[in-house]
């Protein structure tokens, strides 16, 4: 006897990984002390409006968004932000007024670990992260 090997039609479409965005060019950081990290001190030379912050920056590993880093910066309309990063400065984001959506690297807890400066976001219209595993309500 011979095996029936019967294909069975679906109409649902196979989950497909995207893509990382290509990370901003001309954010301006600074080397931390260890020689191998860097944090993020501001929009530097960067004119894009969907910001991503790359997991590194002239191959040092970005950790830190400093305070006021991008205060004000109202051309910014989306934000990634790598996994790696364990800091948000206080006002890092604040009066960002376009800014209404952020995405991050990592899972929702790591988020929620994830140190966040006073008023950080202050002024930003975004009311929500999109974490690798769901959303976080800010």
């Amino acid at each position: 006897m011979t095996d029936t090997v019967k294909t069975i039609a679906t109409t649902t479409t196979p989950t497909v990984a995207t893509p990382a965005p290509e990370a901003s060019i001309g954010l301006a950081y600074e080397v931390e002390e260890d020689g191998v990290s860097c944090r993020i001190t501001g929009i530097g030379s960067c004119t894009d409006s969907n910001l991503v912050i790359g997991s590194y920056l002239d191959g040092y590993k970005v950790t830190r968004i400093d305070d006021y880093a991008f205060s004000f910066c109202r051309q910014i309309t989306s934000l990634t932000i790598p996994r790696r990063v364990v800091s948000i400065g206080d006002r890092a984001f604040s009066g960002c007024a376009s800014l209404g959506s952020f995405s991050f690297g990592g899972t929702t807890d790591e988020w929620k670990k994830l140190d966040k400066g006073d008023d950080w976001r202050r002024g930003v219209p975004a009311t929500k992260v999109v974490c690798s595993d769901g959303e976080v309500i800010i």
